[in-house]
Formats: structure tokens, sequence, C-alpha cells
């Protein structure tokens, strides 16, 4: 049985091709999507992730080859430090205990190959012809009067007060370097801040009203991490929510939600594929490609899903309806996406590496989407069709 199609899209040749394969041949357009996904998605298991600073620039840029320079001859000033506050100031019995026991902790955590604090900073004194060496902590236990000295002596120094402890006394700093990193090597920065969370938990009790917080580079770079998959845990997930209600809300059909979130993961799953293909680092930037892909994979679903109720609501069946979906918003989507892209494609001129693989990813993610729309939400709802209107049509006609 033929279906008859407004004579307007007549004109709309490459887009009555295209859509005319989708509706009449759905399975075969399938098979073209499950290709593509049997092509990508296996990258998924390939992505590597760095947070260090190192991920900006590549391994070859004039900057990173200087860091490897001034490494190799200096050591690594890659640093994880803990600030250790009290309101009544660090010069007190148990506070300068618990700062002697995380000094000496921190020798402990994996990479660090030097601890600096207050604790182990040798004093030099001069009296006369006498120079005199001491650890400024030097005993247990000391009376209040050896107390007020030692803080006098600690503000009043060149080299102590706003680098190990602050000008009021209240807060004491805690250095612990990390080992330097051959090139291509990466430091575990999860592992030393995990390792350095669980020191900081065996001695925070010791005290009332003690504070410790973890803070430096080291913490700094694998904040990033943490943040990333909090976001990607927590915030993707309810923008998925959400989105995904008010197309229901929109359309009142499962059917359209359950596509759209199809469309949205395996948008995402193919340039997640691609990232590992092309060894890609993930970073705390890419982090950010589920969002954007999310927002790109709803317009184009939403496109779709408008006319083809639309045509529905004007008399036409289910199969003619997506015929004249897929037709009418084959050039709009598709200048939209290849716009869009090309907008992505253009940061990729940078140095940036982060900036330059985001572009390159969005852009390509942007005409997968596209492409995605047309090849599984068309043919699926082309398959629909055969239920809701019956029969399934062999060709179209044009009606004059």
């Amino acid at each position: 049985m033929s279906m008859k199609i407004p004579p307007q899209y007549e004109k709309m040749k490459r887009a009555m091709s295209w859509s005319r394969f989708i509706v009449l041949k759905p399975y075969k357009a399938l098979l073209l999507f499950f290709l593509c996904l049997a092509l990508f998605l296996p990258g998924i298991f390939s992505i590597e992730s760095k947070w260090s600073p190192r991920i900006w620039f590549d391994s070859d840029h004039s900057e990173i080859l200087k860091l490897n320079r001034f490494e190799k001859q200096f050591g690594s000033d890659t640093f994880i430090s803990l600030g250790v506050y009290h309101p009544d100031g660090v010069f007190q019995n148990k506070t300068i205990n618990i700062l002697k026991e995380l000094t000496e902790k921190m020798w402990l955590v994996k990479d660090v190959i030097r601890v600096e604090s207050m604790s182990n900073y040798n004093f030099i004194e001069a009296s006369e012809d006498d120079i005199r060496t001491d650890p400024f902590f030097s005993k247990n236990q000391y009376s209040e009067e050896e107390l007020s000295t030692l803080k006098r002596k600690a503000l009043n120094h060149d080299v102590l007060p706003d680098f190990f402890i602050s000008p009021d006394g209240t807060y004491a700093l805690i250095y612990a370097y990390l080992k330097p990193i051959l090139a291509g090597e990466e430091t575990d920065f999860t592992q030393v801040v995990e390792q350095t969370r669980q020191r900081v938990n065996e001695v925070k009790n010791k005290q009332e009203g003690l504070k410790v917080f973890i803070t430096g580079p080291a913490a700094g770079n694998d904040a990033f991490r943490e943040v990333s998959q909090s976001d990607n845990m927590t915030l993707v997930p309810f923008m998925f929510a959400f989105l995904l209600g008010l197309l229901f809300l929109q359309f009142r059909s499962f059917s359209c939600v359950i596509l759209a979130l199809g469309l949205i993961g395996t948008s995402i799953g193919v340039t997640f594929g691609l990232m590992g293909h092309t060894s890609i680092i993930f970073n705390s930037l890419l982090a950010a490609i589920p969002g954007v892909l999310l927002a790109i994979c709803i317009a184009d679903a939403v496109h779709i899903f408008t006319s083809y109720y639309y045509f529905r609501s004007h008399g036409h069946l289910s199969r003619e309806a997506t015929l004249l979906a897929l037709v009418k918003n084959f050039q709009p989507t598709l200048l939209t996406s290849l716009s869009t892209a090309i907008s992505f494609l253009s940061i990729t001129f940078t140095d940036i590496a982060p900036i330059r693989d985001l572009g390159y990813l969005c852009g390509f993610g942007t005409l997968m989407a596209w492409l995605f729309t047309y090849l599984a939400i068309g043919s699926c709802l082309s398959l629909i069709s055969e239920f809701l209107d019956g029969h399934p049509p062999k060709t179209f006609e044009f009606s004059r």
C-alpha cells in the first residue's frame, strides 16, 4: 500500500532519498547504527585518565620540556601540605606533639621523599663565637614560659613566619614533597591524597578544636578528579532526569523518553570510544562532554518528535508522519550540527591540549548525535508505525 506525500517535499531530493531509506528499510538503518556502535564503543575500555599539570600541554611542548629539565636538575617541586589550625594557637603541648606526629607519619605516604615542618626545622643560634643548632621542638613537654619563648622565636624568625607558621601563631604547615617523575610516568595523586587523609584521621580527634586541612598542588590536582567524578555522578544524572522529564511532559510518551535516552547514551558512548581509540587522555575538562552532548541530543530529538506529532495531528499516518518529520528537519538539523561541529573544531588551534581535545570530541559527538537521530530514532519510529498503521508500506507517492 502506498502513502500520499505532499508535493512540496519533491524538491528535497537528498533529504527525501535519505529519509526514504530509513523509513522503508529500517532494519538496514539500524544495522548501520549498530555497526557504528561496534566500531567505536570498544574504545571506552582503552581510556586513560591523568590529573597532573602536564595534561595541559603536549609532551614535546616547550613548557613541558622546561619542567622536565627543572625537575631533573632540582627535583620535584610538587608537594602535598597539611595545615594544622587551633584557635588557641599552635604553641600548646598537645598541638606541638600532633604536629610532630603528623610530620613523622607523612614520611610513610607513597612517593613522599622529604617532609618539612617546624618540628624538624633546625633552629640556629649564635652566642659570641659559638654556633648552636637544635631542633626547634627539642622536647615533648614545655612549660608555659618555654611555650611563650618558642612562639616569640618563631614569629620573629626570618624564615618561619608565613612559611611554617602564620603571623598570629594559630596555623602551622607541614610540607611533604613528592619524588620527581620520569617522562611518560604519572604520579598517583589519588593514592597520595587517600593515604594523607588516613594520617589526618588518626590524629584529628586527639585535641578539641583542632582542624587539619589538606592543601598543596597534589591535593589540588586530585581535586580535579574528585569534582569531575562528583559532577558525573550527581549533576549529569540530574540533567538527564530533568530534561527527560520535560520531554515526557511535552509529548506524554514513554517511547519518546526511551528513544531520547538511547540517543544520548549512544552518542556519549561513541564519543568516549573515539577518545580511547585515539589515546586522548581523560581529564577534568573532558568531563564536560556528557553535559554538552546531552543538550545537543535533546535538541535533535525534539525537532523530530515535534514534527512527527505535528503531522500526526494533521491526519497523516504514523509512517507518513515519520517520513515527513525526517525530510522537513533534514536540512536545518544538518546545517545546525555542521555549524556547531565547526565551532567546536575552531578551538582546536590552541596549544592547550585538553581544550583542543574537547573541540575534537564535541565536534565528533555533535555529528554522531545527528546521524544517530536519523538512523536510530527514525528507524525505530518507522518500526513502531507498523503497529500503529497496521501495514508496512512498500513505497510513497506524491499527492497532486
